[in-house]
This record gives structure tokens, C-alpha cells and sequence, in this order.
């Protein structure tokens, strides 16, 4: 099956995104909890 260009752009701009988004809660989690 193959998957069209735009859909494999979009996916890796997602996961991307949901990394930076995970590294940011985490580091204002950290920062909330200790100041």
C-alpha cells in the first residue's frame, strides 16, 4: 500500500510536533513542582 507525500509530511510534522510539545509540558511540570 502506498502513501501518498503529503500524508508521510503531515505525520512526521505530527510527531514532531508532539515531541516538542512533550519536552515543553515536561519542563513546566519540572518548573511548577520546584518553584
Amino acid at each position: 500500500m502506498d502513501v501518498p507525500e503529503w500524508i508521510r509530511k503531515h505525520r512526521e510534522r505530527m510527531e514532531l510536533g508532539l515531541r516538542a510539545a512533550w519536552s515543553i509540558g515536561m519542563s513546566i511540570l519540572f518548573f511548577t513542582h520546584y518553584f
